[in-house]
């Protein structure tokens, strides 16, 4: 067969050259006999249809009688060869004969399709755990031709990388229809957007590009075969996002992936959201270890030759640690570290002293990973001095807040809390456009602002605002159905204590004044009375020690404080 048109086929990462009778899986030559080499290549050149038993043998052996267990032997050499059974490439019919199940893309000899190979995605030593949702997710976008460009937008330490490289891996082995060439773009270590086309082009094989454009050297090299470009870490190089479009707009069949803990702000983007692993909540009935986050920690503990499972305390404690982190994964990681060293109750105790004790010296973590105040170090570096300043006020909201809370307290206007999502710092909520940030990255935010001279009046600005807050809702309370007063209350319910007690401790008589009918009639509503004994009892000792407070305001709550306790000892029960 002369070199020509119907010299090379793609399928998943492999190459099939005809002439040269050569398999190749991303660029590695893969050993095959005669016989499977012919018994591929016709399966290959039918893709899609069914072939008989039959067929394939009188093709295989022509004018020699074999027995059909021969074929049998081929099929099973073929596909240990291609990686089956997970690839998935021959459909067995059963009784009637195989079917190669995979799209086939030919590629003219024209086509230096040596230099189009990419190299190998990065070799993971650890099983992908937790994920199942959002791959599959990320997979159908990337496969429809309307999501070109998808960034999984999330903070570091999310598991945004591990999740694109297994996108890669599935998409290359041709599901959903789309069986695309994958190409991994490492990013962190670039410096300057200026080297990204550079990065690109070496990533592809384009060793010299000079004189030609990025998207004609692509173009000519991918020859109209589909590609999938991941591009990982880009908020590195968030300058020369203009590229991306540039390079959809002139490549055909190109698909870009990218990981950034920013939005890159094209019309063409999609944007995908990466939250934490599943995590115990609050009234959930689910096992933990059915959990992605639990599972997480008892396999990197079990890597350390630990066994979560031989005693039920240590999965509890394993399950709150990982509600602690909210299923952050390199948090997961970090702390399982410690399981050699500290029991898993230790290490619980120890994370709720301080943040900073997630921290592990593996070797195989970049510097920036092997500690999440590393990781929060690098994300502040995103910020332009306005944004920190916001994103430090807003540390003291607990629970999540509103638009106007954020604006009233912080001074955030709409426009900063827009860059701060698109940063990854916050998350505003679908339904009731709360917005929502990290617990760990709320605490990181909260020792920046504790290191600043602004802490005293922010807390102040929170105090005051949920004092109005109160008050404002205290008709509502007393009305017949006080019903929608109080969930609003119950959704800020972790502002309302933290204020309270800031009033309290700063001796802000006025702001106590406001709010503690409306914190009574609340609890009373609630029947949180074991909650409102503490309150009130807290509160009670504040007023009698302040200059400000009257003997009647102080009697006051001292009789909610009673009220509150001969309701809670009357209960069945404990208190809300």
């Amino acid at each position: 067969m002369s070199r020509g048109a119907e010299q090379f086929y793609r399928f998943g990462p492999f190459q099939l050259d005809r002439v040269e009778r050569q398999l190749l899986r991303e660029g590695a030559p893969v050993p095959l006999t005669g016989k499977v080499f012919d018994l591929l290549e016709l399966l290959v050149m039918n893709s899609g249809r069914a072939l008989s038993k039959r067929e394939l043998m009188n093709a295989l052996w022509p004018d020699v009688v074999v027995e059909e267990n021969n074929l049998a032997v081929h099929i099973a050499a073929l596909r240990k060869a291609l990686g089956e059974p997970s690839s998935g490439y021959i459909e067995t019919l059963p009784r009637r004969g195989y079917r190669f199940v995979v799209p086939v893309t030919q590629v003219t000899a024209s086509a230096p399709l040596a230099a189009a190979l990419p190299r190998p995605l990065p070799v993971q030593t650890t099983p992908f755990v937790g994920r199942d949702v959002e791959l599959a997710r990320l997979v159908r976008l990337l496969a429809d031709p309307e999501h070109r460009l998808v960034t999984l937008l999330a903070p570091g330490g999310m598991g945004k990388s591990r999740l694109a490289l297994e996108a890669g891996r599935v998409l290359a082995s041709g599901v959903e229809g789309f069986c695309p060439v994958v190409v991994w773009v490492e990013l962190a270590a670039l410096g300057s957007s200026e080297l990204l086309a550079s990065a690109i082009a070496q990533a592809f094989g384009l060793e010299s590009w000079a004189g030609e454009s990025l998207a004609a050297g692509l173009s000519r090299v991918l020859a109209g075969q589909p590609a999938l470009l991941v591009l990982d870490n880009f908020e590195h190089v968030l300058a020369g996002a203009a590229l991306l479009s540039q390079l959809l707009e002139r490549v055909p069949g190109l698909t870009l992936l990218v990981t950034s803990r920013e939005a890159l702000r094209l019309q063409i983007e999609t944007l995908l959201p990466l939250l934490g692993l599943s995590a115990p909540q609050p009234g959930s009935e689910a096992a933990p270890l059915e959990l992605g986050s639990v599972r997480l920690f008892a396999q990197s503990a079990a890597r350390l030759g630990f066994d979560l499972q031989a005693r039920p305390q240590d999965v509890q404690a394993a399950a709150r640690i990982c509600g602690l982190l909210e299923g952050l994964p390199l948090g997961i990681l970090l702390a399982a570290s410690w399981v050699n060293v500290l029991s898993v109750a230790e290490i619980e105790v120890e994370m709720r002293r301080s943040l900073d004790f997630l921290r592990a010296d593996l070797l195989d973590l970049p510097e920036r990973q092997r500690s999440l105040q590393a990781v929060f170090a690098q994300t502040w570096q995103l910020l332009d001095p306005q944004e920190a300043v916001v994103c430090c006020a807003l540390s003291v909201f607990r629970g999540g807040f509103t638009r106007a809370a954020a604006e009233s307290v912080a001074d955030a206007v709409p426009a900063t809390l827009a860059r701060l999502s698109q940063k990854s710092l916050l998350r505003r909520e679908q339904h009731g456009g709360r917005y929502q940030i990290h617990e760990l990255l709320r605490q990181y935010a909260a020792q920046r602002l504790q290191q600043s001279d602004t802490e005293l009046s922010v807390r102040d600005r929170h105090a005051d605002y949920f004092a109005r807050y109160l008050e404002a809702r205290e008709p509502d309370l007393r009305a017949p159905n006080p019903a929608s007063a109080l969930a609003d209350i119950e959704r800020e319910i972790g502002n309302v204590r933290a204020a309270f007690r800031w009033m309290l401790e700063r001796q802000q008589m006025d702001q106590v004044r406001r709010s503690i009918e409306a914190l009574n009639l609340f609890y009373e509503r609630r029947a949180a009375h074991g909650e409102a004994v503490s309150v009130f009892s807290e509160a009670a000792t504040g007023l009698s020690g302040s200059s400000q407070s009257t003997t009647h305001e102080t009697a006051k709550v001292v009789r909610m404080a009673l009220r509150s306790l001969a309701a809670h000892a009357s209960r069945q029960g404990p208190a809300c």
